[in-house]
């Protein structure tokens, strides 16, 4: 029977997933963690009166972990034991910081780090460390990682064959758009809209027809085929339209206003940690699933993520729509080392994730 979640990082987003997890009924234990022990404790006991006032007390607890001690994280997953961790923390939230001054960039060049790819091992970091202690702990488990899904679990798996099952948001977060769009043409509830989209991150954060981001998506409404009732060039820019006014009104690349977008991310992968923990057989959209590159549909539950394509469509075709998408992200291809090759030709080894970004970090923070 299911028992405990285990959450990795406490900051914006991980404190909406973690007051979601807090006041879903059944579930029974919660266990948070982060670096920042006294923000962590403070953002936990809130959780823990959240739910009390909806007159639900689950087991609730933080414990101050650092996510670069890989036996230390592996001995307390071993010992809670929970059947769902996601994991929040970034070694280097860039859209929470300035954008990288011309002079740090010179640095970065200077010490050989010249180029998107070296940079992205800050965001792999914290996932990766994860991974190994959750190899090191022995127990089975489904892991949930936030850190840009559609590309940091195809490395983590062609590069360490440390494969989480799914990520969240991204392609995800345009699904009830597309539900709310279909419903309101064809005048029925939103929940009889049933949407199978493959598509990568890029797609989802440009709904540019302009920009020709390669996608597939079949709309099912009482089990008939609905999706040539809404063509892509009136949906995409209707889509674009709605995720532009309520979602991203925002001064700078992430701004205040991105404060309240968080929940809605955060509701995400909400849903899918639940529908592990729970068995519930969830049909939805994911970043990510079982290391490949880019969104699809899968379905979810205790025996972990499983790609579930409808017809119409083969899993080989859906992952060259995704690494079509990628290079709208900056993403040439990933190596089947886990390589990273970078649009602008820089490139990062899998191996040099961790001295990568330790050294990325410390230059940034100075």
């Amino acid at each position: 029977m299911a028992n405990s979640i285990m959450l990795m990082g406490v900051g914006d987003l991980g404190y909406h997933i973690l007051n979601f997890l807090a006041i879903t009924p059944r579930v029974k234990k919660i266990v948070a963690s982060d670096i920042n022990e006294p923000i962590g404790a403070m953002k936990t006991r809130h959780a823990k009166y959240v739910a009390a006032f909806q007159g639900l007390y689950p087991d609730i607890s933080f414990i101050k972990l650092d996510l670069a001690e890989v036996d230390v994280v592996a001995d307390v997953i071993k010992e809670v034991g929970p059947e769902v961790i996601c994991n929040t923390a970034i070694l280097w939230p860039t859209y929470l910081r300035p954008p990288i001054s011309e002079e740090k960039r010179k640095i970065l060049e200077k010490e050989g780090y010249k180029g998107r790819a070296p940079r992205m091992s800050t965001t792999f970091f914290c996932a990766l460390k994860l991974m190994q202690a959750v190899k090191k702990s022995g127990i089975n488990t489904h892991v949930v990682i936030c850190n840009f899904p559609d590309c940091t679990n195809p490395v983590l798996s062609k590069g360490f064959e440390l494969t989480p099952a799914c990520g969240g948001g991204n392609l995800d977060l345009i699904t009830p758009l597309i539900q709310e769009a279909f419903s309101e043409n064809l005048n029925v509830p939103m929940i009889n809209v049933k949407v199978f989209l493959v598509a990568h991150h890029a797609w989802g954060y440009n709904l540019d027809f302009k920009l020709a981001i390669p996608y597939w998506l079949k709309v099912v409404v009482g089990g008939d085929d609905v999706t040539t009732k809404l063509p892509p060039k009136k949906l995409l820019p209707d889509l674009k339209n709605l995720r532009m006014k309520y979602f991203a009104n925002r001064t700078g690349p992430f701004g205040e206003a991105a404060r309240y977008h968080q929940a809605f991310i955060a509701s995400s992968y909400v849903k899918n940690i639940l529908a592990l923990y729970f068995n519930t057989g969830e049909l939805t959209n994911v970043p990510g699933p079982v290391g490949l590159p880019g969104g699809y549909p899968v379905r979810l539950s205790a025996k972990g993520c499983e790609v579930n394509l409808p017809s119409g469509i083969s899993i080989e075709k859906a992952i060259k729509i995704n690494e079509a998408g990628q290079k709208f992200d900056g993403i040439e291809h990933i190596e089947e080392n886990g390589t990273i090759v970078a649009t602008d030709g820089s490139y990062l080894e899998a191996k040099d994730i961790e001295d990568t970004a330790i050294k990325i970090l410390s230059i940034l923070k100075k």
